[in-house]
């Protein structure tokens, strides 16, 4: 989970602090805790995450009238009912060699969409800070304020025991951003209620109790 990018044309991919963490922990040793106090590959000669996969996403193709097309009506109803079911075990993601297909499901199913990705498993990780930094505050504030912690960590994708290239990635803004630019968050950030007046969350806690 999480929402990694790459970020440079070398393969670089910025993500989330916790998508790392059993890589980090499995380079670990006596002598070196990299949960605790932080990981930094220009000090370390060990740094592949076999556990590890980047997806990178290609293509998007609509497959909606694909997917809600009616099994054909000159079959028996046992082979309508294994086609049916055929449909929806198609929506599984399918792995052929470096490449990786899943129907995404939107708007509640008013939309499918066919997203193909090519497959790297040659991932290693980069930077990943120490967890106290990583992870300050929570759970709890994750979902309730605004965090203030270094949630991330960097990883590089490898391309045949080179670095991958890359002409698609994100860019960094060097001075920031200004009054009225545009801007995304990418992900998908868990609900909140910090914003709501208290009064106000408290007769819509009642008035959906004693709905009939």
């Amino acid at each position: 989970m999480g929402a990694p990018q790459l970020v440079s044309s070398d393969g670089l991919v910025m993500t989330n602090h916790h998508c790392v963490r059993e890589c980090v922990s499995d380079l670990a040793d006596a002598q070196h805790d990299y949960i605790a106090n932080g990981f930094y590959a220009a000090a370390v000669r060990r740094r592949e995450c076999p556990a590890m996969e980047a997806n990178q996403l290609v293509k998007i193709t609509d497959v909606t009238k694909q997917v809600e097309a009616p099994p054909l009506v000159n079959r028996t109803a046992h082979s309508t009912k294994r086609s049916g079911r055929r449909r929806r075990r198609s929506k599984a993601p399918v792995v052929r060699g470096d490449v990786r297909c899943e129907v995404v499901t939107l708007y509640q199913g008013g939309v499918y969409d066919l997203y193909k990705y090519k497959r790297y498993q040659d991932v290693r990780v980069v930077f990943a800070p120490e967890e106290t930094a990583a992870f300050f505050g929570g759970d709890p504030d994750n979902f309730t304020f605004p965090r203030y912690d270094l949630d991330a960590a960097f990883v590089r994708i490898y391309d045949g025991g080179a670095p991958l290239h890359t002409d698609t990635f994100l860019k960094f803004a060097a001075k920031g951003v200004k009054q009225g630019d545009l801007a995304f968050t990418s992900g998908n950030p868990g609900s909140t209620s910090a914003t709501i007046r208290w009064r106000s969350s408290y007769f819509s806690a009642m008035r959906h109790s004693h709905s009939f």
